[in-house]
């Protein structure tokens, strides 16, 4: 089964953010931190339990090549993107 993808604002933002972020340090390291976003989304949309749960409801897969780990909660047919993070800037 293939679920459809929600986002919260907070995760548009996030996600919005990290790539202006990178784009301004590099031209183009933006759209490769998007594509390595799209490739974990893609998982989350197609096998969402791969992701630990790391709270009740809430389960975690981190991007490869990137710092960030989206976070999500699994509905009937939705996967609700909860927030994409920096790993280190959680504390």
């Amino acid at each position: 089964m293939t679920y459809t993808l929600a986002f919260t604002g907070r995760a548009a933002d996030d996600i919005v953010n990290a790539f202006e972020w990178y784009e301004v340090r590099r031209s183009g390291l933006g759209a490769e931190y998007l594509t390595a976003l799209n490739r974990t989304l893609d998982l989350v949309q197609h096998m969402p339990t791969a992701g630990p749960e790391i709270q009740p409801g809430v389960r975690r897969l981190l991007l490869k090549n990137f710092p960030y780990a989206i976070y999500y909660s699994i509905g009937v047919q939705t996967v609700e993107i909860l927030g994409c993070l920096h790993q280190r800037r959680l504390r």
